[in-house]
């Protein structure tokens, strides 16, 4: 199986979903999700990636499995910084789409 390097954002994910299929498989890492799948394209392995790397290729020539796995994202601001109406905007839209 290909992983990501301890410390990525994807790589909880990919052990979540590991354990989600009861697998322990033997990890290789790699620090790139361009080179994960062009490895798995050679048929050397499998992975969990996020559905956002994915192209048309990738649909077209490898099998898919949608894994349901929650991931969390947080809106971080400046504390002392200046937000205009724009901003202020976007802000609560992400507000009231996470509720």
């Amino acid at each position: 199986c290909f992983i990501r390097e301890q410390g990525s954002g994807t790589r909880v994910y990919q052990e979540n979903g590991l354990n989600q299929l009861s697998l322990n498989p033997y990890l290789v890492v790699i620090n790139n999700t361009s080179l994960i799948k062009s490895m798995v394209h050679a048929g050397n392995g499998f992975s969990i990636v996020s559905k956002s790397t994915l192209t048309s290729e990738d649909l077209e020539q490898l099998e898919v499995i949608n894994l349901d796995i929650e991931r969390f994202f947080y809106l971080i601001l400046h504390k002392d910084k200046y937000i205009d109406e724009k901003m202020k905007r976007v802000i609560s839209v992400l507000k009231q789409n996470m509720e």
